[in-house]
Parts: structure tokens; C-alpha cells; sequence
């Protein structure tokens, strides 16, 4: 009987230690994670609204440089999608023009990096201040080559449904 006993009780041990190493496979029930969409500036046309570029007469004398954040400006859209700048008022009352061009007496141009526009105005003229800009953005699956003219505000607008 003492035999069956610790025999038993081995048994017992055996048996314990043989649970507790077993390992059960955990199968994971949640879904695999979905790629992350790319951000809305690689599908949707975006733009500013209109936006004077507030300098004073200090800022015009020293460089006649002004930045704009845009944070939605990346690399890819400067790389292979269209940056529109556009620029209405102005002594003149200009209708939107596409920049380069020529507001109040001074050549006005843009240039661009991701995440800013640099506004340069060449010139010695006086900026008035009904001087506006708004850029918009196309990314490249947005463009359409050959059947819209790109320096036309109006034709942009009405083509992607840009409130005016």
C-alpha cells in the first residue's frame, strides 16, 4: 500500500509539472491592423483663403520677403503636383492673377519648401492694402493635363469646386 502511495504521488508530481510546462497557442481573434491612409493632400485639392501678407513699412525696407505657413505643402505635392499661388487687389484692383506677376508696381514671385511659401516682391513700389493671396494645392492624381488652364482662377475654381 505505501508503494501505491508514492507511486500515486509521483504521478501526481509528474502530472503537475507536465501542465504546468505546456504552452497553449494563443490565437489572436483581432484583425490585422490597416494600413495607414496617406495623408488628404496626395487625393484632395486643398487651398487657403485669401490672406494679405501684413507688411510693414520696417519689413518692406529691410528684404520685401514675407513667409506663409502651410503645413499641407509636403514634398511629394512640391515634387509632383501643383502649387497655385494667386493674387487679387492691390492699388490696381486686379482680378486673381497667377503669381509671377506684377501687383502695385513690384514683380512678385513665390517660391516654395515643404511646409512654406516665400513671397519676394521686386520692386519699389507701395503695397496697398487690398493686396490678397490664396494658394491651392493639386496633388498629382488630381491633375489634368491638356484640359484645364492652370493660370485661369476662375476655371480652376469651377473645375474643383473651389469656393471663390
Amino acid at each position: 500500500m505505501k508503494t501505491t502511495n508514492i507511486k500515486l504521488l509521483f504521478f501526481a508530481i509528474a502530472a503537475c509539472f507536465s501542465l504546468l510546462s505546456c504552452e497553449k497557442e494563443v490565437i489572436n481573434t483581432d484583425p490585422p491592423p490597416s494600413p495607414q491612409p496617406p495623408p488628404p493632400t496626395m487625393y484632395f485639392v486643398t487651398y487657403s483663403g485669401w490672406f494679405d501678407i501684413n507688411l510693414d513699412s520696417a519689413t518692406l525696407q529691410e528684404d520685401r520677403q514675407f513667409t506663409k505657413t502651410a503645413p499641407q505643402l509636403t514634398g511629394d505635392l512640391l515634387m509632383n503636383g501643383r502649387l497655385l499661388v494667386f493674387g487679387k487687389g492691390g492699388h490696381e484692383l486686379k482680378d486673381p492673377t497667377i503669381l509671377p506677376s506684377f501687383f502695385d508696381g513690384n514683380w512678385l514671385v513665390e517660391t516654395a519648401q515643404p511646409g512654406s511659401i516665400k513671397f519676394i516682391m521686386e520692386g519699389a513700389g507701395l503695397i496697398s492694402r487690398s493686396l490678397e493671396f490664396r494658394f491651392i494645392f493639386i496633388p498629382s492624381r488630381q491633375i489634368v493635363a491638356g484640359k484645364l488652364d492652370y493660370s485661369d482662377y476662375n476655371a480652376v475654381c469651377n473645375y474643383y469646386k473651389i469656393i471663390k
